[in-house]
């Protein structure tokens, strides 16, 4: 993955990467400033049968497109004009739990809000995590590989501010 300055480390969580990260181009969708007061506005996910025919419907996400309140916006993979999933935050809404489905690429994006809501978007396929530390649950962005398709992902939150 990039190499962040060490200051970054100070206020982001990285989590794991999911998904095959020895191939493809790496990415890093994450704004230009790292201030609190940028917040992520929306989440679009692309998903599907990225190799069509696999038996049993080999569902994967694609593409991922993140857009910024200030309207900056990044994208990997595969998106293409219409996204499967999109999920607009609320202001001060807060991711609560998140899990991933992976194996050799990502098959599964879902979390849940501190206002109830949910993202859900992929397939069964791959092993099944359930992220145990999101930070303060503010999603800052994500980077990872791609090509023609997401390989593999990383999620980064802002840290628990200290009392």
């Amino acid at each position: 993955m990039p190499n962040h300055p060490t200051y970054l480390h100070d206020k982001w969580v990285f989590t794991q990467t999911f998904g095959d990260s020895s191939s493809g181009e790496r990415f890093s969708l994450l704004p230009a400033h790292q201030e609190r007061s940028i917040k992520i506005a929306q989440i679009e996910l692309w998903c599907g049968d990225s190799y069509g025919g696999w038996p049993n419907g080999v569902y994967t996400v694609e593409g991922i497109r993140i857009t910024w309140k200030d309207d900056s916006f990044h994208e990997a993979g595969r998106c293409s004009a219409t996204p499967t999933k999109t999920f607009g935050f609320e202001d001060d809404e807060l991711i609560t739990g998140m899990s991933i489905r992976s194996n050799w690429r990502v098959d599964k994006i879902h979390f849940e809000t501190n206002r109830s809501n949910t993202l859900d978007c992929g397939g069964s396929g791959g092993s099944k995590t359930q992220l145990s530390d999101i930070g303060n649950g503010q999603l800052v962005g994500v980077q990872g590989t791609a090509n023609s398709h997401l390989l593999s992902l990383s999620f980064v939150f802002w840290k628990k501010e200290s009392a």
